[in-house]
């Protein structure tokens, strides 16, 4: 989600760096077959992670802004691909948007210079939405 919103020269450089690991029969290992995805990704505002980085777990996640084009972390929720299919992908991407929105205006009213200040912020909503969605799933 952070590498789809970095500049190209960024992307490319990590990416040259670091490779791209092939984790399972889903992964995409070249950037030729990643650039496309990532695009997608940005367009989108969010990206879904169906059993590429592990077998077996579906993931979906949003970007989190800073400023205008400034993504400073992703909120995402991962979990077992059959305890989540995908049509319950939807209502999960609902409920990050919504964080989404509610974190990005927070921040813009009270100063997240650090990092520490992010991950706090961070973690109070995730424990809020854990709890809602903990409870959504089973209601």
């Amino acid at each position: 989600m952070i590498l789809a919103n970095l500049p190209w020269q960024k992307r490319s450089s990590i990416i040259d760096d670091h490779g791209l690991a092939k984790e399972t029969d889903e992964s995409l290992t070249s950037q030729h077959e990643h650039e496309p995805a990532l695009k997608r990704i940005r367009e989108q505002g969010y990206a879904i992670d169906d059993e590429e980085h592990f077998r077996g777990v579906r993931g979906v996640a949003v970007p989190l802004f800073h400023e205008e084009d400034n993504v400073v972390v992703s909120l995402g929720i991962t979990g077992l691909r059959d305890r989540y299919p995908s049509n319950y992908t939807g209502n999960l991407l609902d409920i990050l948007r919504y964080a989404k929105s509610e974190i990005e205006v927070r921040s813009r009213y009270y100063e997240y210079s650090t990092i520490h200040k992010w991950k706090s912020l961070l973690f109070s909503y995730m424990i809020f939405w854990l709890y809602k969605i903990q409870f959504h799933s089973y209601n």
